[in-house]
């Protein structure tokens, strides 16, 4: 009975250290700055909002980029002297200012502020 307590133990341990391992390799090795495969995700996406003319598509496009670059940014969370972070805080800081811009987006049949308030 004692040899299969300390079997599963060590199976479990090495199970974890596995796992550990895996996410260190992920986060440490494959997804470094210069790796191009999810370098330029964000870039598209900024630069399709920021060439986007319609109104509604403004928004989405906006929104989407938005959403590239927080995931860009959660991933170099743990770097920090990354250089990438500063141009991805300066983009999303674009993003919000061209929002802002556009003013807000128009939604149902309201068109201007209620006159019955």
């Amino acid at each position: 009975m004692v040899d299969f307590f300390e079997t599963t133990w060590f199976l479990w341990w090495l199970i974890a250290m596995i796992v550990i391992g895996s996410w260190c390799w992920i986060t440490f090795f494959e997804d470094q700055p210069g790796n191009k495969n999810n370098s330029n995700a964000w870039k598209e996406l900024y630069r399709w909002a920021l060439h986007e003319t319609d109104s509604g598509g403004l928004e989405k496009a906006v929104h989407e980029a938005e959403e590239a670059i927080l995931f860009a940014l959660a991933a170099r969370l743990f770097r920090p002297g990354d250089s990438d972070r500063l141009e991805l805080q300066d983009a999303l800081n674009n993003l919000r200012a061209l929002r802002e811009s556009a003013g807000p987006p128009v939604r149902g049949n309201m068109v201007g502020p209620r006159s019955d308030l």
